[in-house]
């Protein structure tokens, strides 16, 4: 079997790769440029774009030396290359920044700027890491692709695909692999989801002698590094710092601040007031770029209004009971879900929740399978 191998150049890629490899599969990594800002503007060659006038990802031509001048290559696609030398397998770099900056980035700032607090890597798995990755397989003939996340598929009695939490639980990402579709789930292979932990992986890479077995994990948004988002939003928009007040919930005036893109729903540090206690945002209104903060009480919440969800093949039809997360590596919490339409799903939680944010997916599990999930856009108290 023919498949393609998402490699970002760290110990994850570099022991999938190297455990499809001893599988005995024909391998081919493939390494793509996302983020515009860590990529200097010719560091790499022209890509030829395949087809499809309005295709947002090139493949770069294999036989096109990368300069190492006046720019050096990215960091990442020297070590992912040097992982797939040592294997002995294909490496290819997919050029996806302008799908990147328009699926990823563009709608990232976008929701922030309307009040929410988005994760960009949610809609980065399903529609470039995943999406787009599939799409370049069937361009280069692959039968299946994968990547280092740690997660499992399992095909319940009627042979459907469902996205499993990893055998190592601190490690698991199902939470952010939910809105992986359907379509691709068919070909998708995950061999570090019966991975024991991060220790026997690393062990496993410095033992075949690849040069990332020591490399650190990334940590922060790929395209806002220093961590600092409100920057990041103020950068790439018209909006800028814009004043506006921080009232309490009874319309009392505690102070100012510089923009409602700098606060996050249940935030306590960093709100410039001092009424004597503690206080938390407690909501926003970005029509009038009005805080509000009140008592951690006000946080909590008993019923979620979920968009743009994903169901899983063998997700029940109407209601049913479940365990929601609703943050990554966040709490399960018991609740009834459902179904309202196509794309959406109501959950109503057993005991009240603090403070699921919008913006944020709400990702419901059976047992250890993904049942569904989506972006949370309204909660309620009751």
């Amino acid at each position: 079997m023919r498949v393609l191998i998402a490699m970002s150049g760290g110990v994850d890629s570099g022991v999938t790769a190297l455990l499809l490899a001893r599988q005995g599969y024909e391998c081919i990594g493939a390494t793509m440029l996302l983020a515009e800002d860590v990529v200097a503007t010719g560091s790499l060659p022209s890509a030829e774009v395949l087809s499809a006038d309005d295709k947002d990802w090139s493949i770069a031509d294999p036989m096109v030396p990368h300069p190492l001048a006046p720019v050096p290559e990215p960091s990442d696609v020297a070590d992912a290359r040097s992982i797939c030398r040592s294997l002995g397998i294909e490496h290819r770099v997919i050029d996806a920044r302008h799908a990147f900056e328009r699926r990823v980035v563009a709608p990232f700032v976008n929701d922030y700027v309307n009040g929410l607090t988005p994760n960009p890597c949610v809609v980065c798995n399903r529609l470039v890491k995943f999406g787009l990755l599939w799409e370049v397989a069937q361009e280069l003939g692959c039968d299946a692709i994968a990547t280092g996340h740690y997660a499992r598929i399992e095909r319940d009695s009627q042979g459907r695909p469902w996205i499993v939490e990893a055998d190592d639980v601190e490690k698991d990402q199902s939470y952010v692999l939910y809105p992986v579709p359907e379509e691709v789930l068919e070909h998708l292979v995950l061999p570090l989801g019966e991975a024991p932990d991060k220790t026997w992986v690393r062990t496993i890479a410095e033992q075949a002698g690849l040069t990332s077995a020591h490399k650190s994990d990334s940590q922060d948004i790929c395209f806002v590094p220093d961590g600092n988002y409100t920057a990041f939003v103020e950068r790439n928009t018209k909006v800028g710092p814009h004043k506006g007040q921080i009232l309490s919930t009874d319309g009392t005036c505690l102070g100012w601040h510089m923009g409602h893109e700098r606060f996050t729903l249940g935030q306590r540090k960093g709100l410039g007031v001092s009424v004597g206690k503690r206080v938390y945002v407690v909501g926003k209104d970005t029509a009038t770029n009005t805080v509000y903060v009140g008592d951690e009480e006000q946080l909590m919440v008993r019923r979620v209004t979920v968009d743009n969800a994903v169901f899983a093949p063998g997700c029940p039809e109407a209601s049913f009971q479940g365990e929601v997360v609703t943050c990554y590596h966040g709490a399960r919490h018991k609740a009834s879900i459902v179904r309202t339409g196509a794309s959406t799903f109501e959950v109503c939680f057993e005991s009240a929740v603090r403070a699921p944010t919008p913006g944020q997916s709400a990702v419901v599990y059976l047992g250890n399978r993904v049942a569904c999930g989506g972006v949370m856009i309204k909660t309620s108290p009751c």
